[in-house]
C-alpha cells in the first residue's frame, strides 16, 4: 500500500486513481502542499461560521490548485525527458534540439511555466481570503498587497516575498511581474523561451541545454527544478500560515 494512504493529510485528489502505485514525477507526495488545508478546512469553516457556498468554493480552489500542481510536475518531467533524449556530441554542427524536437521541448517548458503561475493564482484566492480578508485571484496583486501591508502577522510572508524578489534569477521573476515584467508574461504575450546549448566543462563532450533568463544561461534541469520547488515551497508556506491562525 502506498504510504500516502496511511497519512491523514491525503492529497486533495486521489493520486492512486490516476497513477496507481507509481507517480510520474520525482517528488515526495508528503512534501506537496494543499493536503493539510484540505484536511482542516471543514473545522475552519465551523469556527468561522462559513456559509456552504464559500466553503464549497474554497474546496474547489484547493482541488483545482492540486490538479494544476500535478500538471506542472508532469510537464517538468516531460521537458526533462525531451531534452535528455536528444543530447548529441559536441562534434555535431547543429543544436541538439532542432525542428520538432525543439518545439516539443518548448511546449513542455512553457506549459510548466503557465501551470506554475496558475497554481499560484488559484491558491491566492484561498490565501487572500484567510490572510488579508480579500477575494482576489492574482498572485502578483496579492504579493503587492502583502508588501504594502502594516499587519504584523504578515511580516513572515512579507519577508519571504521580499527575499525572493531580491534575487533577480529567482523563480518569482519567472512567474510574477512584481518588480519587472516576468518571463511568464513575455511568453504569454511577446516571445518564446530562448534555449541555448553548450558543454558544461572543457572535459565534457556532451552539449547541454540552457535557458536564457535575464541574459543569464541557467542549465535546464536547474531552471525546471528551481521553479517547481520554489512554487511548492511557497504554497507550503502559505498553507502553514493559514493553519497557524487556528492553532491546529
Amino acid at each position: 500500500m502506498n504510504d500516502n494512504k496511511k497519512n491523514k493529510f491525503n492529497f486533495p485528489i486521489d493520486l492512486n486513481f490516476y497513477f496507481g502505485e507509481e507517480y510520474p514525477f520525482d517528488f515526495e507526495i508528503e512534501r506537496l502542499p494543499f493536503s493539510r488545508i484540505n484536511y482542516y478546512l471543514n473545522e475552519i469553516a465551523e469556527k468561522e461560521n462559513m456559509d456552504v457556498s464559500t466553503k464549497g468554493n474554497l474546496y474547489l480552489k484547493i482541488e483545482n490548485a492540486s490538479r494544476r500542481l500535478l500538471m506542472m510536475l508532469i510537464a517538468k518531467k516531460k521537458a526533462k525527458d525531451s531534452e535528455f533524449s536528444t543530447r548529441l556530441n559536441i562534434g555535431q554542427i547543429f543544436d541538439p534540439l532542432i525542428g520538432l524536437y525543439e518545439i516539443e521541448a518548448l511546449y513542455h517548458i512553457e506549459a510548466m511555466i503557465l501551470f506554475a503561475r496558475s497554481i499560484l493564482d488559484i491558491f491566492t484566492y484561498v490565501s487572500a481570503y484567510f490572510l488579508i480578508n480579500l477575494r482576489i485571484d492574482s498572485f502578483t496583486k496579492f504579493c503587492k498587497k502583502v508588501i504594502n501591508s502594516h499587519n504584523i502577522n504578515l511580516e513572515p510572508l512579507k519577508t519571504k516575498i521580499e527575499f525572493n524578489i531580491y534575487d533577480k534569477n529567482n523563480w518569482i521573476h519567472v512567474l510574477s511581474s512584481i518588480s519587472k515584467r516576468s518571463l511568464r508574461d513575455k511568453i504569454a504575450h511577446q516571445t518564446v523561451i530562448k534555449l541555448e546549448y553548450k558543454v558544461k566543462s572543457e572535459t565534457s563532450d556532451i552539449v547541454y541545454c540552457y535557458i536564457n533568463f535575464n541574459d543569464n544561461l541557467i542549465p535546464l534541469d536547474q531552471f525546471l527544478d528551481g521553479l517547481c520547488n520554489g512554487v511548492i515551497d511557497f504554497c507550503l508556506f502559505l498553507e502553514q500560515l493559514i493553519i497557524n491562525n487556528y492553532n491546529f
